[in-house]
């Protein structure tokens, strides 16, 4: 017979809605939910609304885009494209999360971030994209421009 224990952190501070946990490589995890990103590290919670509004973001794909894993990729089922940042100190302790709204595209079921801002957005019910990403807005308020797209075949049954 097996028993369960109690683990390392408390689960006080996570949010009912709560639909993916994210590993991070310098340790905690990121958990995605429908009104914020929050980073637990050990006893540590640093939490990033998502929306002003209130409305409910269902985020479905995430990539890293740095090895440390301080960027991510987001996507929501909208479509909307996010980059988080998050904040460290020396001793990879987590200081700030900074969640910043890139633009509207298709809605990914998958993110790879290639290099060199290149970055392809698979997707289960639209067209997959690969993206240039930018440190300017476009005329649309993208950060982002298309460089390819690829015709959705599904769903195959």
């Amino acid at each position: 017979d097996k028993a369960l224990s109690d683990g390392p952190w408390p689960q006080v501070a996570v949010e009912a809605s709560a639909s993916q946990l994210i590993a991070l490589p310098f340790g905690g995890v990121l958990v995605l939910s429908e009104h914020s990103v929050a980073c637990h590290s050990g006893g540590a919670v640093r939490a990033h609304q998502v929306s002003a509004s209130g409305a409910p973001t269902l985020f479905r794909a995430h990539g890293r885009v740095d090895p440390d894993g301080t960027r991510w990729l987001l996507s929501d089922a909208a479509g909307t494209l996010y980059v988080l940042a998050i904040g460290l100190t020396d001793r990879a302790e987590v200081t700030s999360l900074t969640l910043e709204r890139l633009g509207q595209t298709v809605a990914a079921s998958a993110i790879c971030y290639l290099d060199n801002g290149v970055v392809y957005l698979g997707s289960s019910c639209a067209d997959a994209v690969l993206l240039s990403l930018s440190t300017e807005a476009h005329e649309d308020g993208s950060y982002f421009s298309e460089l390819a797209r690829w015709e959705n075949l599904g769903p195959i049954v």
